[in-house]
């Protein structure tokens, strides 16, 4: 990040920034390992991930308005 780019840049944003890359990478590898364990074939499967979608996308458009 180049001297102007940085200006108005909040000093905690880079931690941030390396926080929620840890825990995307996190996430993908529990991804990997769900999907190596057959994880898509359990009951309920699909079900649970639409609900799960569905709440994400409430959260989001909640997180919006405020």
């Amino acid at each position: 990040m180049s001297a102007e780019q940085a200006e108005g840049v909040h000093p905690s944003l880079p931690l941030l920034k390396q926080i929620l890359e840890e825990f995307r990478d996190d996430e993908l590898e529990h991804l990997d390992t769900a999907v190596e364990e057959g994880a898509q074939r359990a009951p309920g499967h699909a079900l649970l991930g639409a609900v799960i979608g569905w709440g994400c996308k409430a959260a989001i458009g909640v997180c919006k308005r405020i």
